[in-house]
């Protein structure tokens, strides 16, 4: 009878066991499981926060980018302005240089003077109207084109590689100190063939938020270089025509 009470308690004690280490790998499973989605959770807010900020601070460049252009805006319908302003006064000045020439010695100096600026601000009228009609470069590389994908970047390269050096040769005619500026933007060409590859990697349509970011942070800094550089030779050229126009109006005439 003791040994049959004995085997009881025993199997009593097992069963209890057994409970007590299942209840526990049970609780124990709970917990790891419980951290692992707190850990996913903590991963998806910090992305979420990433994602976050990257869009203000892309959106912050496309403000600046905006700015940008309204000024450039600004600044091509002052210059276009100019140019009319200068067609019309080389026009007086013609008439009025050939009512001077009669005059005395120091009139006529005067007028060669004249002459040589009036001479060289004509050959700056076909570098203006080059130089403010390259918006159209890329236009007419596209034309025909339904595809990105479709450029061909050894044409694009001849392409912009022709033009900048045929005006070059123009600008060389009026002021060879400008010829090292137009140098620069030969040698950032090859920034518009980066922007060109940047736009055939363009993601589809449907493509993830994170996709379109990683996209646009690749966006290549080589073609604000061409970009700079071709600003940069408008400026020193508009620098040139106005420094000639004020020794025109110091003539005199």
């Amino acid at each position: 009878m003791t040994r049959s009470v004995s085997r009881t308690v025993f199997l009593a004690a097992v069963v209890v066991v057994a409970f007590a280490l299942g209840v526990s790998g049970y609780f124990l499973g709970y917990n790891t499981g419980r951290d692992e989605v707190l850990e996913e959770f903590r991963q998806l807010r910090s992305l979420n926060e990433r994602l976050s900020s990257e869009i203000e601070s892309l959106n912050a460049q496309l403000s600046k980018l905006r700015l940008e252009r309204d000024d450039l805006m600004v600044r091509v319908n002052s210059l276009q302005t100019n140019l009319a302003t200068i067609s019309n006064s080389v026009s007086e000045l013609q008439n009025r240089l050939r009512a001077a020439e009669a005059g005395s010695t120091e009139i006529n100096k005067r007028v060669e003077r004249a002459r040589s600026i009036i001479s060289s601000l004509e050959k700056a009228v076909p570098i203006y109207t080059q130089i403010f009609g390259r918006d159209n470069l890329l236009q007419l590389l596209f034309v025909g084109i339904t595809d990105i994908r479709q450029i061909n970047e050894t044409q694009v390269r001849i392409f912009l590689t022709n033009y900048w050096s045929g005006l070059k040769s123009t600008v060389a005619e009026y002021d060879p100190q400008l010829t090292p500026s137009v140098d620069r933007i030969i040698n950032n060409i090859g920034g518009v063939i980066d922007y060109i590859r940047w736009l055939q990697r363009q993601p589809p349509a449907g493509a993830s938020l994170e996709q379109i970011l990683r996209w646009s942070l690749e966006y290549p800094s080589s073609f604000d270089a061409y970009q700079e550089s071709v600003l940069r030779f408008v400026d020193e050229f508009m620098l040139s025509v106005s420094s000639k126009i004020i020794a025109l109006r110091d003539t005199g005439l």
